[in-house]
């Protein structure tokens, strides 16, 4: 499954669980609707620079949405603190050793 397939399944998640509204999230990132479609339907390629667009959005960081396995219900700053900060709790430090290992892929 390449980047670009990852980046649409775990985007269309996203819209699904936060109940969003395509037109409203093409206006937020700076797309237009169709290109978003075209993005959701596997017909348009993201630049680096539209992914982090609508990352920023999601306020959801780029490396998590290109996860094979992507948490829907994590934000950004719940993001830094899994990866970045030293983990407490046993789960997240298997999480931690998973996202590293997905991302160093």
């Amino acid at each position: 499954m390449s980047y670009n397939d990852v980046f649409r399944k775990n985007l269309k998640k996203l819209i699904k669980e936060r109940t969003l509204m395509q037109k409203d999230l093409s206006g937020q990132c700076g797309v237009s609707p169709g290109y978003l479609t075209d993005i959701l339907k596997g017909r348009g390629n993201p630049s680096i620079n539209i992914m982090e667009a609508i990352s920023k959005a999601l306020d959801v960081p780029l490396p998590l949405l290109l996860l094979p396995d992507m948490p829907v219900d994590m934000k950004s700053h719940e993001f830094v603190t899994l990866v970045l900060a030293k983990p407490r709790a046993a789960k997240a430090k298997q999480w931690h050793k998973e996202a590293i290992t997905k991302l160093n892929r």
